[in-house]
């Protein structure tokens, strides 16, 4: 009895500090200025992304045949492009493909990575060295070089981008959270909440990912500002979000005939996905930072 009184005392203990060190995690990153403005800047792209309808002065498969190659004006603030098309309006719109394909590839990954990493970290031995042996012989293959396979494979459109995008960031994810949870489980504490017959899986979503979740943090930040960047491309290349959406990568690839005489046509969109990546690895930085342990009072 008093083994387990002992054992509940030591998991409360654990998840006060645990909570003292979020608090002081927070306190850190909101006093990173770089990171609070890639933050602000990133939730600033993905409300004006979400409030298109209601910003944009044009629709953006509007077309005037008249009016196309106009430069930046009053009347059109990014210009036109080769079909009359407001390019702000495009940009405005192509932000809600270009942000919701990046992130629900990385939010899918993230699952993926969370449930591979969490049974290889906790179990180890044999099922570590099978899921660990796999995940090298996807990563032996190059990130972009697999996603653009995949992407042929599957065909283009919008959900099939989303699975060709995640599949090559799966291990990254699950390599990390497994190398986080092997250091955690050791600890007493868990040593205590087997002593009390918690089960596995309770053990894993109760104590064990609670306190090996941050590095996964940093990685999923930058992974997003990456795969912004891998979305742009496969829609330059065609085998992401087909015409008329207007993606961003695919706005650049309808430009780049252009770019000589109408260099608006491309330098727009490409400032918006440099803006997104700046905005994710800034924040991700100081992120970074505020988890670092040898900035910890």
């Amino acid at each position: 009895m008093s083994e387990t009184l002992k054992a509940v005392s030591l998991m409360g203990k654990r998840k006060a500090r645990r909570e003292s060190e979020f608090s002081a995690m927070l306190k850190r990153l909101w006093g990173n200025s770089s990171a609070a403005f890639g933050l602000a800047l990133f939730l600033f792209l993905v409300l004006i992304s979400i409030l298109a309808p209601l910003i944009a002065p044009y629709d953006y498969t509007e077309m005037d045949l008249l009016n196309k190659f106009q430069l930046p004006s009053s009347r059109h603030w990014f210009g036109t492009d080769e079909l009359g098309r407001d390019i702000f309006s495009r940009i405005l719109y192509g932000g809600r493909f270009s942000l919701s394909i990046s992130v629900l590839a990385v939010g899918f990954a993230m699952m993926m990575g969370l449930a591979i990493g969490s049974v290889a970290g906790y179990f180890g031995g044999r099922i570590d060295n099978l899921i660990m042996r796999f995940l090298d012989i996807i990563q032996s293959i190059p990130g972009i070089l697999l996603t653009i396979a995949i992407s042929a494979a599957l065909g283009a459109g919008f959900d099939k981008t989303i699975i060709a995008l995640s599949i090559s960031h799966i291990p990254a994810l699950a390599r990390v959270l497994r190398a986080s949870m092997m250091r955690v489980r050791k600890d007493e504490y868990m040593e205590a909440a087997e002593s009390i017959g918690c089960g596995k899986i309770r053990q894993i979503t109760r104590y064990l990912l609670p306190n090996s979740y941050a590095p996964m943090l940093v990685t999923i930040t930058m992974m997003i500002a990456s795969t912004v960047l891998e979305t742009a491309a496969l829609s330059y290349i065609g085998l992401g979000v087909q015409p008329p959406a207007p993606e961003w990568g695919a706005l650049l690839s309808s430009a780049k005939n252009y770019m000589r005489y109408y260099p608006h046509t491309l330098i727009f969109p490409g400032i918006f996905i440099a803006m997104t990546v700046l905005s994710l690895n800034l924040f991700g930085d100081g992120l970074r930072d505020a988890l670092d342990p040898r900035l910890k009072d």
